[in-house]
Protein backbone atom coordinates (compact mmCIF):
# COMPACT_ATOMS: atom_id res chain seq x y z
CA UNK A 1 0.00 0.00 0.00
CA UNK A 2 1.19 3.49 -0.64
CA UNK A 3 2.42 4.97 2.62
CA UNK A 4 -0.21 7.72 2.46
CA UNK A 5 -3.03 5.41 1.30
CA UNK A 6 -3.30 7.15 -2.07
CA UNK A 7 -4.75 5.48 -5.11
CA UNK A 8 -2.06 4.29 -7.48
CA UNK A 9 -2.50 3.72 -11.18
CA UNK A 10 -0.43 1.47 -13.40
CA UNK A 11 -0.01 1.75 -17.15
CA UNK A 12 -0.38 -1.11 -19.62
CA UNK A 13 3.38 -1.52 -20.11
CA UNK A 14 4.04 -1.93 -16.39
CA UNK A 15 1.05 -4.26 -16.13
CA UNK A 16 2.49 -6.46 -18.86
CA UNK A 17 5.85 -6.59 -17.08
CA UNK A 18 4.10 -7.72 -13.89
CA UNK A 19 2.14 -10.33 -15.85
CA UNK A 20 5.37 -11.60 -17.43
CA UNK A 21 6.95 -11.90 -13.96
CA UNK A 22 3.79 -13.65 -12.69
CA UNK A 23 4.04 -11.77 -9.44
CA UNK A 24 0.66 -10.05 -9.22
CA UNK A 25 -2.90 -11.00 -8.45
CA UNK A 26 -4.94 -9.83 -11.46
CA UNK A 27 -8.55 -8.88 -10.75
CA UNK A 28 -11.14 -8.15 -13.44
CA UNK A 29 -14.00 -5.95 -12.23
CA UNK A 30 -16.08 -6.23 -15.42
CA UNK A 31 -19.19 -8.29 -16.03
CA UNK A 32 -18.87 -11.99 -16.92
CA UNK A 33 -19.77 -11.58 -20.60
CA UNK A 34 -17.11 -8.90 -21.12
CA UNK A 35 -14.50 -10.98 -19.32
CA UNK A 36 -15.31 -14.00 -21.48
CA UNK A 37 -14.64 -11.97 -24.65
CA UNK A 38 -11.16 -11.07 -23.41
CA UNK A 39 -9.24 -10.16 -20.27
CA UNK A 40 -5.87 -9.19 -18.87
CA UNK A 41 -3.89 -12.39 -18.12
CA UNK A 42 -5.73 -15.00 -16.01
CA UNK A 43 -7.79 -12.88 -13.68
CA UNK A 44 -9.86 -13.41 -10.61
CA UNK A 45 -13.24 -11.79 -10.97
CA UNK A 46 -14.52 -9.12 -8.62
CA UNK A 47 -18.03 -7.86 -8.10
CA UNK A 48 -20.05 -6.62 -5.18
CA UNK A 49 -21.14 -10.18 -4.34
CA UNK A 50 -17.64 -11.63 -3.96
CA UNK A 51 -15.58 -8.60 -2.91
CA UNK A 52 -15.55 -9.59 0.76
CA UNK A 53 -14.29 -13.08 -0.14
CA UNK A 54 -11.48 -11.63 -2.27
CA UNK A 55 -10.48 -9.19 0.45
CA UNK A 56 -10.46 -12.02 3.00
CA UNK A 57 -8.56 -14.60 0.96
CA UNK A 58 -6.09 -12.72 -1.24
CA UNK A 59 -2.48 -12.60 0.00
CA UNK A 60 -1.74 -9.09 1.26
CA UNK A 61 1.95 -9.29 0.39
CA UNK A 62 1.29 -9.89 -3.33
CA UNK A 63 0.76 -6.91 -5.67
CA UNK A 64 -2.87 -6.56 -6.80
CA UNK A 65 -3.72 -5.19 -10.27
CA UNK A 66 -7.35 -4.34 -10.84
CA UNK A 67 -8.84 -3.74 -14.28
CA UNK A 68 -12.30 -2.74 -15.40
CA UNK A 69 -13.68 -1.33 -18.66
CA UNK A 70 -11.92 2.04 -18.87
CA UNK A 71 -10.12 2.49 -15.55
CA UNK A 72 -12.90 4.08 -13.51
CA UNK A 73 -14.68 1.24 -11.67
CA UNK A 74 -11.37 -0.37 -10.79
CA UNK A 75 -10.55 2.65 -8.66
CA UNK A 76 -13.45 1.80 -6.33
CA UNK A 77 -12.19 -1.77 -5.92
CA UNK A 78 -8.63 -0.48 -5.52
CA UNK A 79 -9.74 1.75 -2.66
CA UNK A 80 -11.38 -1.25 -0.92
CA UNK A 81 -8.10 -3.21 -1.10
CA UNK A 82 -6.11 -0.21 0.16
CA UNK A 83 -8.56 0.23 3.05
CA UNK A 84 -8.02 -3.45 3.95
CA UNK A 85 -4.25 -2.91 4.29
CA UNK A 86 -3.04 -4.52 1.06
CA UNK A 87 0.50 -3.31 0.45
CA UNK A 88 0.58 -2.81 -3.32
CA UNK A 89 -2.69 -2.16 -5.13
CA UNK A 90 -2.98 -0.65 -8.59
CA UNK A 91 -5.80 0.40 -10.89
CA UNK A 92 -5.04 -0.29 -14.56
CA UNK A 93 -5.02 3.11 -16.22
CA UNK A 94 -7.38 3.04 -19.20
CA UNK A 95 -8.82 -0.27 -18.05
CA UNK A 96 -9.08 -3.32 -20.28
CA UNK A 97 -9.79 -1.17 -23.35
CA UNK A 98 -6.56 0.79 -22.80
CA UNK A 99 -4.65 -2.44 -22.27
CA UNK A 100 -5.93 -3.84 -25.60
CA UNK A 101 -4.83 -0.68 -27.43
CA UNK A 102 -1.37 -0.89 -25.83
CA UNK A 103 -1.06 -4.57 -26.77
CA UNK A 104 -1.91 -3.77 -30.39
CA UNK A 105 0.61 -0.93 -30.47
CA UNK A 106 3.24 -3.21 -28.96
CA UNK A 107 2.53 -5.95 -31.51
CA UNK A 108 2.75 -3.56 -34.45
CA UNK A 109 6.00 -2.08 -33.14
CA UNK A 110 7.68 -5.49 -32.71
CA UNK A 111 9.32 -7.29 -35.65
CA UNK A 112 7.28 -10.24 -36.85
CA UNK A 113 8.71 -13.70 -36.14
CA UNK A 114 8.49 -14.80 -39.78
CA UNK A 115 10.42 -11.75 -40.98
CA UNK A 116 12.58 -10.17 -38.26
CA UNK A 117 13.42 -7.25 -40.55
CA UNK A 118 9.75 -6.36 -40.78
CA UNK A 119 8.27 -4.10 -38.15
CA UNK A 120 4.70 -5.12 -38.95
CA UNK A 121 2.77 -7.75 -37.04
CA UNK A 122 -0.61 -9.12 -37.99
CA UNK A 123 -3.61 -7.53 -36.26
CA UNK A 124 -4.67 -10.95 -34.94
CA UNK A 125 -1.45 -11.26 -32.95
CA UNK A 126 -2.28 -8.03 -31.15
CA UNK A 127 -5.47 -9.35 -29.69
CA UNK A 128 -5.34 -10.81 -26.20
CA UNK A 129 -6.10 -14.53 -25.97
CA UNK A 130 -9.69 -15.57 -25.45
CA UNK A 131 -10.49 -18.05 -22.78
Amino acid sequence: MAEDGTLRRIDASSTQKSIDRRDALIIDARDDASSERGHVAAPNYANEANLFDLLSSAPREKPVLISCYHGNSSQIFTRAFIDCQFREVFSLDGGYEGWVVAQRERAFAAPSKSNPASSEASPASAMPPKS
